[in-house]
């Protein structure tokens, strides 16, 4: 595989899974910080964290504090939710 930023060719593999930023196309985390596709993301981050009033920044804290955010079990839940609120 090459890497998205600077081409460099690297191994991944799931059986290894040594890095992972290599799961997405990225050599490291410098490489994955520098692409558009992080910036883009971050962007978008910033925007979205800076339209919620305190309230929902505490919510929203309580639920990635809890791991529901980032746990694959309710990645299920999560886009139900907002596939109905579209």
């Amino acid at each position: 595989m090459n890497c998205k930023t600077c081409g460099k060719h690297f191994h991944y593999c799931q059986s290894c899974d040594i890095d992972k930023y290599m799961s997405i196309g990225y050599c490291n985390k410098k490489c994955f910080e520098n692409s558009e596709e992080y910036k883009m993301y971050y962007t978008k981050l910033l925007n979205l964290w800076s339209s919620l009033n305190d309230f929902q920044k505490s919510e929203l804290w309580a639920l990635w504090d809890n791991g529901i955010l980032i746990d694959d079990a309710y990645e299920e839940t999560i886009d139900s939710v907002i596939q109905r609120e579209r």
